[in-house]
């Protein structure tokens, strides 16, 4: 009988959750990271699309382009990895939650991580405002999570790892980069364009 290494949420663990080793029994460490994973792959992707990219590198440009793969990946791919999770992996997932398995709500939750990611992915195309509201839905969504997560751990003592883990931190930190990046990109695409309106006028405001 394999020695079994005991934990604050063992009772949430499913086979698919452990893994053998040295004839201990341990946790499965992967599916707590995913969202940490999609996370560093948009900046690493954003990363060596500034460093590819021909035009002028201004503070715009940048913001511009780590906001793209941001939404591209970390909200879009991961949007359509959560759904895949919630439907095809639906009892080990909700076990990681702490949710009880065969719930038919999970997947209106699977329904809802589809959406958002398509318009993730989406943000590929489309561009201006398109982006603002895909932020909005996307913050409203993950820090509403956040809040839920939070009365589970208060009210049940639900210290399941994708409850209490780094899910739940992810949850807050992905929507307050995003507004935040959305914020500055918006506020220096306004003064590089009034600075050219500006420059191209001329000194005496006329155009020539």
């Amino acid at each position: 009988m394999p020695e079994i290494v005991r934990l604050d949420h063992a009772m949430y663990l499913t086979h698919e959750q452990q893994y053998l080793k040295e004839g201990r029994l341990y946790e499965r460490k992967g599916p707590k990271l995913i969202g940490l994973f999609f996370l560093v792959l948009g900046l690493v992707v954003g990363a060596v699309h500034l460093y590819l990219d021909n035009q002028p590198r201004t503070k715009g440009r940048v913001a511009q382009i780590f906001l793209l793969w941001l939404l591209v990946i970390t909200v879009g791919i991961q949007g359509i990895s959560t759904f895949i999770a919630h439907t095809i992996y639906a009892d080990a997932t909700a076990a990681s939650i702490g949710w009880p398995a065969g719930n038919p709500f999970q997947s209106e939750v699977a329904v809802a991580n589809l959406s958002v990611g398509v318009l993730g992915i989406l943000c590929y195309w489309m561009r201006g405002s398109f982006w603002n509201a895909t932020v909005i839905g996307f913050s409203v969504w993950f820090l509403g999570d956040a809040v839920v997560h939070i009365r589970s751990i208060v009210v049940s003592a639900n210290y399941a790892p994708n409850n209490a883990g780094v899910t739940f931190y992810l949850d807050i930190l992905v929507p307050v980069i995003l507004i935040a990046l959305l914020a500055y990109y918006l506020h220096v695409n306004r003064q590089e364009e009034e600075h050219e309106r500006i420059h191209s006028a001329g000194p005496m405001g006329e155009g020539g």
